[in-house]
């Protein structure tokens, strides 16, 4: 009795083990000074969005503009030819604003999954999308930030 008990046991945290499906978490660099964000350990995967807000309101918004396109290196200041601006209000920010929120979203190339609410807010994980959400913006810095979006910091 006490092996079949313990065979079960073993069938089972194999059956776990092997059905996960494990999430290749990416390394993002956000480069303050030079207004650039970039994936640093992926060539598969494509920034999808960014956005900045205060407190709820939006001063700067890009994001794709095909979804199966898209790069790994996305300029704040510089227009990129697949990505559609939404607003840009970054010249008004002043450095001592206080409680801007940086959101981040990337995607595998070439996935058409819609970014949901839920993607969105970090309530579900999929490996085809990741989410960086609320990063303190910091408009004067000069800083580099290496981070995965598993949120620790490299």
């Amino acid at each position: 009795m006490g092996d079949k008990l313990v065979s079960i046991v073993c069938i089972i945290l194999i059956t776990i083990v092997f059905s996960c499906n494990s999430i290749d978490y990416q390394t993002i660099k956000i480069d303050n000074q030079n207004k650039e964000i970039e994936i640093i350990n992926s060539e598969k995967f494509v920034i999808d969005s960014v956005s900045i807000e205060k407190l709820g309101k939006l001063y700067f918004s890009k994001s794709l503009k095909n979804k199966s396109k898209g790069s790994k290196l996305i300029s704040l200041k510089n227009n990129d030819s697949d990505y559609r601006l939404y607003i840009d209000s970054l010249s008004t920010l002043k450095c001592d604003d206080d409680n801007l929120s940086l959101d981040i979203v990337i995607r595998e190339k070439g996935s058409v999954i819609r970014i949901t609410k839920e993607i969105a807010m970090n309530f579900k994980h999929f490996k085809e999308a990741q989410v960086l959400r609320g990063l303190k913006y910091e408009p004067c810095s000069k800083k580099i930030s290496i981070l995965g979006t598993d949120r620790q910091y490299k």
